[in-house]
């Protein structure tokens, strides 16, 4: 049981950031199953330690912190700094002959320095229409609150699964709470699948809800708040209020995932992605004022073969994302001449907004076992980056496009009293092509929120990063541990110092 434990640890405790890097390919088809929700009592049920999808998944509690601190450039609704720190609770519940339940809670407390032109909780996700005021660089305070619940049971021939995943995230100014977003975020999933001798096929549907409820006021003389739509620009008659401002962004989306899963000589994964998002911003006297709508689109496939005394592991994907953005036209018109009542009104929109970016890699990782307690493993990748932003009047057009190699070795011992797992990885980024053309003078606006993350998109920098994870059994089927990870990136512009650490118990 403790090997089960320690081979699962590296699929759940391992920071998101450092999984990236170090690339957990041997996991990428156990993470698909369970996102598939339907399989997920499928994977409990598992027995055949030969399956490339079998894989013991332990309760746990974790305690993490993560401190993300940058020097030189940053892009500015991340901040130059970020620290949080992490409390985490996750199981099943296995009911023989109705199904599995499991669920995670999550909470996060955390803070951002020197953030500024962003009061979004969700900055992706609304780029380019950021809410903002000329207050300057600030410090925000984050909480976040997770809840995922969910169930999956067989049905005759099918499996089938159900979930529901909610996110509150508080947001504030440290030295002003009344600058302050309330976001809530809610995916629902609703999954089914078939299971052959040899074969899996899953299909999942998923809408989803983002709301965005910003409300600024400030006594102070002077203060502006208003809204981007894209390359620092905000001075439309729409976008701008005094003393109060509120404004609220909602997203609504559509997504649905399929995968086909296949056991053999060559065990492989094929999975497929697409979601179509609507995102609409409004305030009092204008509603529909900027619109976004972006599909996004996801493809994968996943190669293993297992050898007497290695594996090989390939996994190939790629993402493409493009977003269009409209702006309402509004007239000003007398509702009431003599008791001077004037109301705005919608008269026509413009689509002058268009961001795509796309995304291709190829990685690999060949695993030897050594002794019956340890093992060698070597990864690399190669990922491709294309980034394109433009705006139809004026014309302004930024282009970025990059490159990246990655290589790294890791080495695992499971012993009866400890096992531990240690990996370090380097890689570096070219820049292919680089173009950045907006007309007029550059000001303070147009430099922070399009110059310098147009720099740091395109730019040449080197990464290396280790991480260490040790596990000691205190009882049957049960463990406790530490992790720890160091990230660090060097550029021309930048360098990024990223540290998590973390305490778990598995049962």
């Amino acid at each position: 049981m403790t090997k089960k434990i320690i081979q699962i640890l590296l699929l759940l405790l391992t920071p998101i950031m450092a999984r990236a890097q170090r690339m957990d390919v041997e996991n990428a088809p156990i993470e698909m199953a369970q996102h598939m929700s339907s399989l997920y009592n499928y994977l409990i049920q598992l027995t055949d330690s030969t399956d490339y999808l079998y894989k013991h998944i332990p309760n746990r509690i974790q305690a993490s912190f993560t401190n993300d601190n940058s020097s030189g450039q940053f892009v500015h609704y991340l901040g130059k700094r970020h620290t949080f720190s992490q409390l985490l609770a996750q199981g099943q519940l296995h009911i023989k002959e109705s199904g599995t339940l499991y669920g995670q809670a999550s909470y996060q407390s955390g803070r951002r320095t020197q953030t500024s032109y962003s009061y979004s909780a969700y900055p992706e996700e609304m780029r380019p229409y950021l809410v903002s005021d000329t207050l300057g660089a600030t410090t925000m305070d984050i909480e976040t609150y997770h809840v995922l619940g969910g169930y999956s049971f067989n049905l005759g021939k099918y499996a089938l699964g159900t979930e529901v995943d909610y996110e509150g995230i508080a947001l504030s100014r440290s030295n002003d709470p009344r600058l302050a977003n309330y976001a809530h975020h809610i995916r629902m999933g609703l999954a089914c699948s078939r299971v052959y001798a040899h074969d899996i096929l899953a299909i999942k549907f998923s809408p989803e809800w983002i709301r965005e409820s910003i409300s600024a006021n400030s006594i102070m003389d002077g203060v502006k708040y208003f809204q981007f739509y894209g390359f620092g620009l905000w001075n439309r008659r729409e976008t701008q209020g005094a003393i109060t401002y509120g404004r609220q962004q909602t997203q609504l989306s559509i997504g649905t995932d399929a995968a086909w899963f296949h056991k053999g000589t060559w065990n492989w994964a094929l999975h497929a992605f697409w979601k179509y998002s609507a995102m609409n911003c409004e305030e009092a006297n204008f509603k529909e004022l900027f619109t976004s709508r972006t599909h996004h689109f996801q493809q994968q496939l996943l190669l293993s073969r297992q050898f007497t005394n290695s594996s090989l592991h390939f996994q190939f994907s790629a993402q493409e994302h493009l977003r269009k953005g409209s702006e309402a036209v509004y007239q000003q018109q007398i509702q009431d001449a003599q008791g001077g009542l004037y109301d705005y009104v919608k008269v026509g929109s413009n689509d002058l907004y268009a961001n795509n970016w796309q995304s291709a890699d190829i990685k690999m990782k060949y695993i030897q076992n050594l002794t019956p307690t340890s093992s060698l493993d070597v990864f690399a990748g190669f990922t491709y980056n294309h980034f394109e932003e433009k705006y139809k009047s004026p014309i302004m057009k930024i282009e970025n496009q990059t490159t990246s190699a990655l290589l790294g070795v890791g080495y695992q011992s499971i012993q009866k009293s400890l096992q531990w797992k240690i990996s370090v990885y380097a890689s570096t980024q070219g820049g292919t092509k680089n173009t950045y053309s907006i007309p007029g003078n550059a000001d303070k606006t147009q430099l922070t929120m399009a110059y310098i993350p147009y720099l740091l998109r395109g730019e040449n920098h080197q990464t290396a990063g280790a991480s260490v994870q040790i596990s000691v059994p205190v009882k049957a089927h049960q463990s406790v541990g530490f992790y720890f990870a160091q990230d660090y990136l060097n550029s021309d512009y930048r360098q990024q110092m990223v540290m998590t650490t973390g305490l778990f118990y598995l049962f």
